[in-house]
């Protein structure tokens, strides 16, 4: 049974850290991609600092922009997170950096794929996956080198 609490316990920590690689993945794999895509100049419809409250209190602000572009007479819409922040007021300052217009280049076989020049592998997404990984190995070092329970021992 201890087993089985271990592996449950290990289960969540695999999954993030497998999120994280994927998504660091992709967006390598679009970049790459992307440099052979047509430009398209989005504008940006909205500027805005979401709140986030972790589960220990804690508070860090999330830059996003929303930005809009039209291939074709369909408009695409999208709204992307930057860098988090653990201060507002950088998080403010970070929107200001991001001016009206976005470059996005877009996949001519789906327009609605694309990648915007704002979008990069962030400091948090790095920190994401080397905290999950960390606790991945600090969960799973025990089971590969742990001693035998007492239980077998006792009888």
């Amino acid at each position: 049974m201890d087993m089985i609490f271990s592996y449950l316990f290990i289960l969540p920590f695999l999954i993030w850290a497998l999120y994280s690689i994927w998504k660091i993945i992709n967006l390598k794999r679009r970049r790459k991609a992307s440099t052979s895509w047509p430009l398209v100049i989005g504008t940006v419809m909205e500027k805005r600092v979401a709140e986030h409250f972790g589960s220990k209190g804690g508070r860090s602000y999330i830059p996003k922009v929303t930005y809009a572009y039209s291939i074709l007479g369909t408009m695409v819409t999208k709204t992307i997170s930057l860098e988090s922040n653990w201060r507002k007021s950088e998080a403010e300052e970070t929107l200001n950096q991001v001016g009206q217009t976005v470059h996005a280049r877009y996949n001519p076989q789906n327009p609605k794929e694309h990648i915007s020049d704002l979008e990069q592998v962030t400091l948090s997404d790095m920190l994401s996956l080397l905290v999950a990984l960390l606790f991945l190995i600090m969960s799973i070092l025990p089971l590969l080198f742990g001693t035998q329970s007492s239980s077998t021992s006792s009888h």
